[in-house]
């Protein structure tokens, strides 16, 4: 049950994200399994680094035949805490990425 819910919240707070900061991006996934399609490879790769460094709840793997699909799959005991510290360390990726 806390993996359904926090994959609902997740997905949404990356939906928003990703519309504001790199529209033509697509969040899709069941559940915590969650892939978002990246505008190009290179965001998804400085997505991946930039939350290697300043979060340490989430896996996140560029993956696909373009390299552009970030792969996201937390814990499946995620807290709302640890969901809140992994959008807002994609959020400011994302927001670093349209700022160039």
């Amino acid at each position: 049950e806390n993996s359904h819910n926090q994959g609902i919240t997740l997905k949404g707070t990356l939906s928003a994200i990703f519309d504001q900061y790199m529209p033509g991006s697509d969040v899709r996934g069941h559940g915590l399994m969650i892939g978002v399609e990246c505008v190009t490879p290179e965001a998804a790769r400085y997505i991946k680094k930039h939350c290697l460094v300043h979060s340490s709840v989430i896996i996140l793997t560029p993956t696909g035949t373009e390299g552009n699909i970030l792969r996201i799959m937390p814990p499946l005991v995620i807290s709302e805490e640890e969901i809140l510290a992994l959008s807002q360390a994609i959020e400011h990726a994302a927001r670093d990425w349209q700022n160039g």
